[in-house]
């Protein structure tokens, strides 16, 4: 092994030790505000911890107490890498005018947070996109979309 490979191999390894401090304090942080076991999705919104990152890409097709469960954000880094598709970074993440994926009778348009909410829609997480699916079941689920 070289210099620049020892170089390269070290900053990968500090990017590593990074991202697993960030998931730790973000997690930790989110875990704050909800019962044990449970954690705050993309929109603030109490979800059993063992939903994030289990390899199924969570945008609102699963329910958690009534309310559509959103992991498919930056702050969670995509669900942990289960989403394909757009997952960006958002500098203002959480404000109202964010755009993004808005479900209103199964209908997904794209749209700001504020105007989602208005029409009483369920907003699919900051700039999230309508895709097929969105506002349906998620893949090989069955049509009451309870898994």
């Amino acid at each position: 092994m070289d210099e620049k490979d020892e170089k390269d191999e070290n900053v990968v390894m500090k990017r590593i030790v990074l991202l697993t401090f960030c998931i730790a304090y973000i997690t930790s942080f989110a875990k704050a505000q909800c019962p044990t076991g449970e954690i705050e999705d993309c929109n603030g919104n109490c979800a059993p911890e063992a939903w994030l990152g289990d390899g199924l890409c969570d945008y609102g097709q699963r329910e958690y107490n009534g309310v559509a469960i959103v992991f498919a954000c930056q702050l969670y880094e995509c669900d942990y890498s289960a989403c394909n598709g757009p997952c960006e970074i958002d500098g203002d993440y959480g404000g109202i005018e964010d755009p993004g994926a808005c479900c209103i009778a199964g209908v997904c348009s794209d749209t700001t947070r504020a105007n989602c909410w208005a029409a009483n829609g369920q907003f699919m997480g900051a700039n999230t996109l309508c895709q097929t699916g969105t506002c349906g079941c998620g893949v090989d689920w069955i049509t009451d979309c309870s898994g």
